[in-house]
């Protein structure tokens, strides 16, 4: 079994309705991978209306593997390492302790 949590905000010190607040993750994935920030968000994210329909909704709610649908898509936004090393470094930047 896998559990996925939620602790944006809570736990975590990233995401804020107030987005002069927010702290992104991929604020430096440009720089840092070479992966085209607003297609990669567009991609696996979605836009407006269309986030429910995502790659990443499919993640969350255990339809699709997360590396698998990353695998996907990175190749279009311009990465072209290995899905894992990709979600190695999401995670490490999204890790932002709200102490």
């Amino acid at each position: 079994m896998k559990i996925f949590f939620d602790v944006d905000g809570v736990l975590i010190d990233g995401w804020h309705s107030d987005p002069s607040l927010r702290k992104p993750w991929d604020a430096t994935i440009e720089a840092d991978l070479g992966v085209d920030r607003a297609a990669f968000g567009n991609l696996f994210f979605g836009n407006g209306g269309g986030r429910s329909n995502s790659l990443m909704a499919e993640c969350i709610t255990g339809k699709r593997d997360l590396a698998e649908a990353l695998a996907e898509i990175l190749p279009e936004v311009g990465y072209h390492g290995d899905a894992k090393d990709f979600m190695k470094y999401w995670f490490e930047k999204d890790s932002n302790l709200n102490r």
